[in-house]
């Protein structure tokens, strides 16, 4: 199993959350996402965006996994690597944040 994209050692199953104070527009194209702060907005599409929406609610990795692959219509196992990889990114970003 893959390790959880985060910077927690302490808790083996964090929780991966939308960043807060972000506005929201979905549109046909993807999801843009933009700081209250300023700076360029971003989009989302394809799996990002598809990963963007599974977390309407708070979700441990496995959890986020397995709701992708669901909604997917795939295995869990065929995504997870992927999963984590979009997790990652959206993190780098600034968009998805961990909580222990």
């Amino acid at each position: 199993m893959s390790s959880a994209p985060c910077d927690s050692e302490h808790d083996s199953r964090p929780v991966f959350v939308r960043a807060p104070d972000l506005l929201i527009r979905e549109a046909e194209f993807g999801v843009v996402l933009a700081s209250r702060t300023g700076g360029r907005p971003i989009t989302l599409g394809g799996s990002a965006q598809l990963v963007w929406g599974v977390l309407d609610e708070p979700r441990h990795l496995e959890d986020l996994v397995d709701e992708v692959a669901r909604r997917g219509g795939v295995e869990s196992s065929e995504i997870h690597s992927d999963v984590v990889a979009t997790v990652g990114r959206l993190r780098a970003l600034d968009v998805v944040k961990c909580e222990p």
